[in-house]
């Protein structure tokens, strides 16, 4: 069972006159190594593409920018957190002790 894709394939290669050999056999062993080898060499050029771009690093940076940030909202809202906990500390104290001497 020969797969859809694989038939289209050959008879467009026939079509086109990629492969000039005369078996099946022969044929579909041609047309898989133009596939295989087609394939390798996208494969290094998008691998080159990708060591040659600048989005890597970049996306590295904003990562690292975030992380920071995140840090500094945490400390800030950890400080705000114990200053309003002692403010509300010392009014209940206050009224306590408003209330308690009256």
């Amino acid at each position: 069972m020969r797969s859809t894709f694989f038939k289209r394939a050959v008879k467009f290669a026939d079509r086109v006159g990629y492969l000039s050999v005369r078996s099946h056999g022969e044929r579909r062993a041609a047309l898989a190594r133009k596939i295989i080898a087609n394939s390798r060499r996208n494969a290094m050029k998008k691998i080159l593409q990708f060591l040659r771009a600048d989005d890597g690093p970049t996306a590295v940076e904003y990562a690292v920018m975030l992380a920071l940030i995140i840090l500094i909202c945490l400390a800030a809202v950890q400080s705000v957190g114990t200053q309003t906990s002692s403010s509300f500390t010392n009014s209940a104290d206050s009224i306590g002790n408003a209330v308690g001497a009256s």
